[in-house]
């Protein structure tokens, strides 16, 4: 109960760095803080104190984070300080900031005294520091960067000293070299931006200032509660879910139960860390997938799939407790919350960094949903991870030519487009390299997929008889054991080309009669391609793609049973 000076604070929704920031103040908190009660709405948060102790409330929240996110933490290497209340220099372990905007968040938080304030000069103590190196087997160019410029001494009162002091203290300073004045300059410090990205600009409204109680709000939301995944050391993706109501994003929030550490597993009896916090690993092993890189994403786009999979599969299985409803009533309100959620990829890079925003979730995970119930182990689901395996293994081999089909088909399923074309480049790769298929499981998924994206009966009817040709053709060439009928499709180019490769089908066939055995099913659906062709002209490449497709898929699968049995 806050009485005497009591006061509210409003901070209301804006950006979705902000938006996550209301949201995480409200999570990491709760009731850590005496003298401090947080509500939250679904337009705003409100922070109610005694107006007395607002400096105190403030620095309180800003260290607690900074405690909690391990962000002032102490390094593995040492450097020289001085230890003012015993008067000598000491060797001991560094400070660094997790994330710093730049080497200024470390510089700033330390403690300095100079020469002159010690009553001494900044040659005595040099020589100090010099003899304290050769005592203790310390490299004395240390001294040397500390106390000379330019082979010449520093001035006594200009002589900046690292003093020794504790990680409270180290912390202490990081606060208030972050909140000097009661406004302050909208810079690095409150973001991981360095500038130029269109979006984050127009976001923040060309502010150049900003009240010290938004940037706290900022802090938090740029650096917690957040799904990461490093690329490599320059570059790590990060998204961020957002809503306008912060009480349907606090909701997902506390589901989610975002980590701030790395992932881990143990394999063999090893433990595995990963170098990320979404333990896709042990999530998708549920879906019955199971790739210990299966983290891995080299672009935008893989990483958003990815991540949105893994949000789906985590929300799939929770065990919900503690709701008068029956999970499965519960579950069902929680993927009807996605309607006021989206996602915000963002990649920190070194280079250029950017931002995405991702609205189209709720849809995503009905597609997926539908997936799941295609039978019981929901093996169209997880097909999906074998098509990205299929077009990450394409990727591998074509690095050198700078291709990146993962990245097409990752785009064109979070649009929700056409994927024929990526299948029908990427087969003709797949038979090249010998790296796999996409498997038996292609015509299911892709006739779900169509269906999903109500493409009606016209596309579905050419899908299948694609589908029945190019297998014919597959067996044809894989009895023949040769790939020259599926290479000719590749050929063609237009309507009269296709008509006449189609036309002179029945004749190898014929020619061919005593090495391979053809359906009959093949040839009525030949004669009625052609027959439909003839009137609908402007069909003859979606029936191609898709002929080529499931020709190649068959020719491989027939290849595999083959070299199988030989074995």
């Amino acid at each position: 109960m806050i009485l005497l000076g009591e006061t509210t604070k409003v901070f209301k929704t804006k950006d979705f760095f902000y938006n996550n920031g209301l949201v995480n103040i409200k999570q990491i908190l709760k009731d850590e803080i005496d003298d401090l009660e947080i509500k939250i709405y679904e337009d705003r948060l409100e922070l109610i104190f005694d107006e007395e102790k607002e400096d105190e409330i403030f620095k309180k929240m800003f260290a607690y984070l900074v405690k909690e996110l391990n962000i002032v933490y102490r390094t593995d290497n040492n450097r020289i300080y001085y230890y003012k209340e015993q008067e000598k220099f000491i060797y001991d372990k560094k400070f660094d900031v997790k994330d710093k905007a730049s080497g200024n968040d470390v510089k700033y938080s330390y403690s300095y005294v100079t020469p002159k304030e010690l009553n001494k000069t900044t040659e005595q103590l040099y020589n100090e520091c010099s003899k304290f190196c050769d005592d203790n087997g310390i490299n004395v160019k240390e001294c040397d960067d500390l106390f000379k410029k330019s082979n010449k001494f520093k001035e006594d009162n200009k002589c900046n000293i690292p003093i020794y002091i504790t990680l409270e203290e180290f912390t202490n300073n990081y606060t208030e070299y972050y909140f000097k004045e009661e406004i302050l300059k909208f810079d690095s410090k409150v973001h991981t931006f360095k500038g130029g990205d269109k979006y984050f600009n127009d976001m923040l409204k060309d502010k150049e200032y900003i009240d010290k109680w938004d940037m706290l709000i900022y802090f938090y939301g740029v650096k917690a509660r957040k799904f990461y995944n490093m690329k490599d050391k320059d570059n790590t993706f990060i998204i961020y879910p957002n809503s306008s109501n912060l009480k349907a994003l606090t909701r997902l929030k506390k589901d989610l139960n975002i980590s701030e550490q790395n992932a881990k597993t143990e394999k063999d009896g090893e433990i595995i860390e990963f170098q990320t916090n979404m333990n896709m690993f042990e999530m998708f092993k549920g879906d019955g997938v199971e790739n210990q890189y299966i983290h891995l994403s080299t672009n935008e786009e893989e990483f958003r799939l990815k991540s949105l999979l893994y949000i789906f599969s985590y929300l799939n299985s929770l065990e919900i407790k503690d709701y008068e409803e029956d999970i499965d009533t519960k579950r069902k309100k929680l993927f009807e919350s996605i309607k006021e959620i989206s996602f915000i990829t963002y990649i920190d890079a070194k280079l250029k960094p950017s931002l995405v925003e991702y609205t189209q979730a709720y849809k995503l995970f009905s597609l997926f949903k539908e997936l799941k119930k295609y039978d019981e182990d929901g093996n169209l689901y997880k097909y999906i991870f074998k098509i990205l395996t299929a077009f990450s293994q394409n990727d591998n081999k074509e690095k050198d030519k700078g291709k990146t089909t993962t990245k097409r088909f990752c785009d064109k399923l979070l649009s929700f487009k056409d994927l024929r074309k990526e299948y029908y480049n990427l087969s003709f790769n797949l038979l090249k390299y010998k790296i796999g298929s996409l498997g038996k499981k292609l015509y299911s998924f892709e006739s779900e997929y169509l269906k999903f994206l109500k493409r009606g009966d016209r596309i579905m009817n050419l899908h299948e008889k694609g589908k029945l040709m190019g297998e014919g053709i597959g067996k044809i060439c894989a009895d023949l054991d040769s790939k020259d009928l599926i290479y000719r499709i590749r050929n063609i180019k237009n309507h009269n080309q296709f008509v006449s490769y189609l036309s002179g089908l029945s004749f190898e066939i014929l020619k061919k009669s005593e090495k391979v055995y053809v359906k009959s099913e093949f040839k009525s659906t030949l004669c009625e391609v052609l027959e439909y062709l003839s009137n609908n002209s402007d069909d003859w490449e979606v029936i191609r793609d898709y002929m080529a497709i499931y020709a190649v898929n068959k020719y491989q699968s027939v290849n595999y049973a083959k070299n199988k049995d030989n074995k």
